[in-house]
Protein backbone atom coordinates (compact mmCIF):
# COMPACT_ATOMS: atom_id res chain seq x y z
CA UNK A 1 0.00 0.00 0.00
CA UNK A 2 1.23 3.53 -0.97
CA UNK A 3 2.18 5.67 1.51
CA UNK A 4 0.14 8.98 1.69
CA UNK A 5 1.89 12.39 1.23
CA UNK A 6 2.08 14.36 4.34
CA UNK A 7 1.63 18.29 3.99
CA UNK A 8 1.18 21.03 6.90
CA UNK A 9 -0.62 23.77 6.24
CA UNK A 10 0.02 27.10 7.44
CA UNK A 11 -3.01 29.51 8.14
CA UNK A 12 -2.48 32.82 8.56
CA UNK A 13 -5.86 34.77 7.75
CA UNK A 14 -8.69 34.04 6.24
CA UNK A 15 -7.91 34.83 2.48
CA UNK A 16 -5.23 31.37 3.24
CA UNK A 17 -8.08 29.75 4.39
CA UNK A 18 -10.28 30.70 1.12
CA UNK A 19 -7.36 29.89 -0.90
CA UNK A 20 -6.54 26.62 0.78
CA UNK A 21 -10.24 25.62 0.42
CA UNK A 22 -10.62 26.42 -3.34
CA UNK A 23 -7.69 24.41 -3.87
CA UNK A 24 -9.82 21.23 -2.02
CA UNK A 25 -12.50 22.53 -4.29
CA UNK A 26 -10.42 21.02 -6.99
CA UNK A 27 -8.58 18.08 -5.90
CA UNK A 28 -5.71 19.18 -4.66
CA UNK A 29 -5.01 17.41 -1.05
CA UNK A 30 -7.16 13.77 -2.44
CA UNK A 31 -5.03 11.07 -1.04
CA UNK A 32 -2.79 13.03 1.03
CA UNK A 33 -2.21 13.18 5.04
CA UNK A 34 -3.26 16.73 5.82
CA UNK A 35 -2.45 17.96 9.26
CA UNK A 36 -3.05 22.11 10.15
CA UNK A 37 -1.03 24.94 11.90
CA UNK A 38 -3.45 28.18 12.44
CA UNK A 39 -1.06 31.37 13.41
CA UNK A 40 -3.85 33.68 15.14
CA UNK A 41 -6.22 32.75 12.80
CA UNK A 42 -9.59 32.45 12.69
CA UNK A 43 -10.11 35.35 15.66
CA UNK A 44 -13.88 36.27 16.68
CA UNK A 45 -13.72 39.92 16.43
CA UNK A 46 -16.79 42.00 17.49
CA UNK A 47 -17.06 45.83 18.20
CA UNK A 48 -19.86 46.97 19.60
CA UNK A 49 -20.11 50.74 20.00
CA UNK A 50 -22.10 53.22 22.52
CA UNK A 51 -22.38 54.94 25.94
CA UNK A 52 -22.64 52.08 27.65
CA UNK A 53 -20.12 50.19 26.13
CA UNK A 54 -17.10 51.35 27.80
CA UNK A 55 -14.91 48.40 28.54
CA UNK A 56 -18.54 46.50 30.06
CA UNK A 57 -20.99 44.16 28.20
CA UNK A 58 -24.42 43.73 29.03
CA UNK A 59 -26.43 40.27 30.24
CA UNK A 60 -27.54 39.55 26.53
CA UNK A 61 -24.39 40.39 24.97
CA UNK A 62 -22.24 37.79 27.23
CA UNK A 63 -25.15 35.07 26.74
CA UNK A 64 -24.71 35.32 23.39
CA UNK A 65 -20.87 34.41 23.74
CA UNK A 66 -21.58 31.61 25.68
CA UNK A 67 -23.81 30.43 23.19
CA UNK A 68 -20.93 30.42 20.61
CA UNK A 69 -18.15 28.41 23.07
CA UNK A 70 -21.52 25.68 23.08
CA UNK A 71 -21.68 25.61 19.32
CA UNK A 72 -17.54 25.57 19.22
CA UNK A 73 -18.32 22.83 21.30
CA UNK A 74 -21.00 21.15 19.30
CA UNK A 75 -19.08 21.58 16.30
CA UNK A 76 -16.14 19.43 18.10
CA UNK A 77 -18.79 16.68 19.17
CA UNK A 78 -19.99 16.76 15.25
CA UNK A 79 -16.42 16.40 13.85
CA UNK A 80 -15.85 13.84 16.42
CA UNK A 81 -19.11 11.97 15.17
CA UNK A 82 -20.93 12.59 18.50
CA UNK A 83 -24.40 12.77 18.69
CA UNK A 84 -24.18 15.92 20.62
CA UNK A 85 -21.43 18.19 23.08
CA UNK A 86 -22.70 16.14 26.06
CA UNK A 87 -20.07 13.11 25.32
CA UNK A 88 -17.00 15.48 25.67
CA UNK A 89 -14.82 15.16 28.58
CA UNK A 90 -13.84 17.75 30.95
CA UNK A 91 -10.21 17.91 29.26
CA UNK A 92 -11.83 18.33 25.97
CA UNK A 93 -14.26 21.44 27.37
CA UNK A 94 -10.81 22.71 28.56
CA UNK A 95 -9.42 22.04 25.31
CA UNK A 96 -11.91 24.24 23.46
CA UNK A 97 -12.36 26.52 26.23
CA UNK A 98 -12.52 30.71 24.57
CA UNK A 99 -11.57 33.48 26.98
CA UNK A 100 -12.96 36.75 25.55
CA UNK A 101 -10.82 40.09 25.73
CA UNK A 102 -12.67 43.38 26.27
CA UNK A 103 -10.88 46.39 24.73
CA UNK A 104 -10.71 49.62 27.41
CA UNK A 105 -12.47 52.29 25.72
CA UNK A 106 -14.95 50.60 24.12
CA UNK A 107 -16.39 47.04 23.43
CA UNK A 108 -14.36 45.36 21.16
CA UNK A 109 -14.46 41.41 22.03
CA UNK A 110 -11.56 39.19 21.09
CA UNK A 111 -11.74 35.72 20.99
CA UNK A 112 -8.81 34.58 19.54
CA UNK A 113 -9.87 30.34 18.53
CA UNK A 114 -6.59 29.55 16.70
CA UNK A 115 -5.66 27.00 19.64
CA UNK A 116 -9.16 25.55 19.82
CA UNK A 117 -9.11 25.05 16.06
CA UNK A 118 -5.97 23.55 16.11
CA UNK A 119 -7.59 20.89 18.77
CA UNK A 120 -10.54 20.75 16.60
CA UNK A 121 -8.48 19.58 13.44
CA UNK A 122 -6.74 17.14 15.32
CA UNK A 123 -9.73 15.63 16.31
CA UNK A 124 -11.38 15.74 12.89
CA UNK A 125 -8.37 14.06 11.29
CA UNK A 126 -9.16 10.63 12.91
CA UNK A 127 -12.71 10.73 11.16
CA UNK A 128 -11.83 12.45 8.07
CA UNK A 129 -8.46 12.97 5.30
CA UNK A 130 -7.82 14.89 2.49
CA UNK A 131 -10.11 17.21 0.52
CA UNK A 132 -12.94 16.66 3.00
CA UNK A 133 -10.53 17.52 6.02
CA UNK A 134 -9.48 20.65 4.64
CA UNK A 135 -12.60 21.85 3.54
CA UNK A 136 -14.76 21.12 7.12
CA UNK A 137 -12.09 22.55 8.93
CA UNK A 138 -11.35 25.73 6.99
CA UNK A 139 -14.84 26.44 6.71
CA UNK A 140 -15.46 25.98 10.09
CA UNK A 141 -12.75 28.32 10.65
CA UNK A 142 -14.60 30.97 8.08
CA UNK A 143 -18.14 30.90 9.34
CA UNK A 144 -16.46 31.20 13.42
CA UNK A 145 -13.79 34.10 12.13
CA UNK A 146 -16.44 36.12 9.54
CA UNK A 147 -17.63 37.32 13.06
CA UNK A 148 -15.67 40.30 12.56
CA UNK A 149 -18.82 42.30 13.16
CA UNK A 150 -19.47 45.96 14.32
CA UNK A 151 -22.27 46.06 15.07
CA UNK A 152 -23.20 49.75 14.06
CA UNK A 153 -22.18 48.81 10.35
CA UNK A 154 -25.29 46.26 10.30
CA UNK A 155 -27.40 49.35 10.69
CA UNK A 156 -25.79 51.24 7.69
CA UNK A 157 -26.30 49.46 4.39
CA UNK A 158 -23.37 51.05 2.42
CA UNK A 159 -20.74 49.88 4.38
CA UNK A 160 -22.16 46.20 3.72
CA UNK A 161 -20.74 45.33 0.22
CA UNK A 162 -17.62 43.70 1.46
CA UNK A 163 -19.16 42.20 4.64
CA UNK A 164 -21.70 40.36 2.32
CA UNK A 165 -19.56 39.10 -0.43
CA UNK A 166 -17.28 37.60 2.43
CA UNK A 167 -20.68 35.97 3.66
CA UNK A 168 -21.75 34.62 0.51
CA UNK A 169 -18.72 33.31 -0.04
CA UNK A 170 -18.86 31.26 3.16
CA UNK A 171 -22.41 30.73 2.75
CA UNK A 172 -21.86 29.15 -0.81
CA UNK A 173 -19.11 26.93 1.12
CA UNK A 174 -21.35 25.96 3.86
CA UNK A 175 -24.06 24.61 1.19
CA UNK A 176 -21.93 21.96 0.21
CA UNK A 177 -21.04 20.26 3.50
CA UNK A 178 -23.09 18.80 5.68
CA UNK A 179 -21.09 19.09 8.48
CA UNK A 180 -20.61 22.95 8.14
CA UNK A 181 -24.47 23.43 7.70
CA UNK A 182 -25.23 22.25 10.79
CA UNK A 183 -22.93 24.20 13.01
CA UNK A 184 -23.83 27.10 10.88
CA UNK A 185 -27.29 27.20 11.89
CA UNK A 186 -26.44 27.29 15.59
CA UNK A 187 -23.42 29.85 15.03
CA UNK A 188 -26.15 32.57 13.13
CA UNK A 189 -28.18 31.83 16.16
CA UNK A 190 -25.36 32.98 18.75
CA UNK A 191 -24.67 35.99 17.16
CA UNK A 192 -28.18 37.09 16.29
CA UNK A 193 -28.22 37.26 20.68
CA UNK A 194 -25.25 39.11 20.78
CA UNK A 195 -26.93 41.64 18.19
CA UNK A 196 -29.91 41.94 20.67
CA UNK A 197 -27.93 42.08 23.47
CA UNK A 198 -26.28 45.44 22.09
CA UNK A 199 -30.04 46.42 20.75
CA UNK A 200 -28.93 50.33 21.55
CA UNK A 201 -25.09 49.93 20.19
Amino acid sequence: MEEKESIQLVIESEQDAINLIELALNGEFKDKDVSFDFQGWPSLDINIKGERYHSTLPVGVMKGLVEYQGVLNRAYAIVSENESAKSMSDSERKDLEVVFQVSQGSSEIVGAIAEQFGTLAEQAMLTMSGDELVITILGLGLIFGLSKVALAKFKINGELKAEKQRLDYAENIVEKNVTLSKVNSDLSKALVTVVKGAYDA
